[in-house]
């Protein structure tokens, strides 16, 4: 009983308006705020490579020759595997000069050259040989391996009117109960994501245990679900 006294005590404040400095009592028109959530949960058909490229040589000539190498052995395995090249983002190269520290002076000690690479890969039975292909190319981090899914953006707009319809479903019900009217909404806002599916990592230290689920289920990667959750909120205001 303490939590529906409790309840009811937040909703009245709502509807009565707030009370403001200086001695005066103004009241808001009458609303009730409410949040909406809504989680939609959807296996992932594609995932984003993010690669980092770099080395450091003697001599300027000597790391530009050396990063222009191994960026192109990258480009080269992933055509040989099939990577469509629209998905695949090449950053400009920077070089850069690299200094050792000595008791009371920085010297040059050489240059650096990096380059990142990104793309994408729907094939997910290409992840092992992605691995194993780039360990071989000198110079070459995976910065990280992410999930993703090609209607995301439909996804989440689907999830998000969702959200409100279970915002709207909550108004309806409260006022409902007081013997009130919903009237039209003051105000929607969506507030921070809350999804953790995108962006979610896979590391090469993953493979051992790909490896055992893929004797178990015939898959290379098993990627699970993502998790999108839209919360809004709302306010309405009452009918008269």
């Amino acid at each position: 009983m303490r939590t529906v006294r409790l309840l009811m005590l937040g909703v009245l404040v709502l509807l009565a308006g707030a009370v403001r400095a200086d001695d005066e009592l103004e009241l808001d028109p009458p609303h009730i705020t409410v949040y909406g959530t809504a989680i939609t949960e959807i296996t992932p058909d594609r995932m984003v490579w993010l690669l980092a490229v770099r080395n450091e040589a003697p001599t300027l000539q000597e790391a530009a020759e050396i990063q222009a190498r191994s960026v192109q052995e990258v480009l080269a395995l992933l055509a040989a595997r099939g990577i469509a090249e629209r998905t695949v983002e090449t950053a400009r190269t920077e070089l850069a000069e690299v200094h050792g520290a000595r008791t009371s002076f920085r010297s040059r000690s050489g240059y650096a050259a990096s380059t990142g690479i990104s793309f994408g890969c729907s094939d997910f039975s290409q992840y092992e040989a992605l691995w194993t292909g780039l360990a071989k190319i000198q110079h070459v981090s995976v910065r990280s391996v992410l999930y993703d899914h090609s209607r995301r953006a439909e996804l989440e707009n689907e999830t998000r009117k969702q959200a409100v319809l279970a915002a709207k479903e909550q108004a309806l019900s409260l006022v409902g109960t007081l013997g009130a009217k919903l009237g039209a909404p003051l105000l929607v806002e969506e507030h921070p994501r809350l999804n953790e599916g995108w962006g979610q990592p896979v590391t090469l230290g993953d493979i051992g245990k790909i490896r055992d689920e893929a004797h178990r289920s015939g898959d290379i990667l098993a990627p699970g679900k993502i998790a999108i959750r839209i919360r809004v909120k709302v306010i309405f205001g009452l009918a008269q």
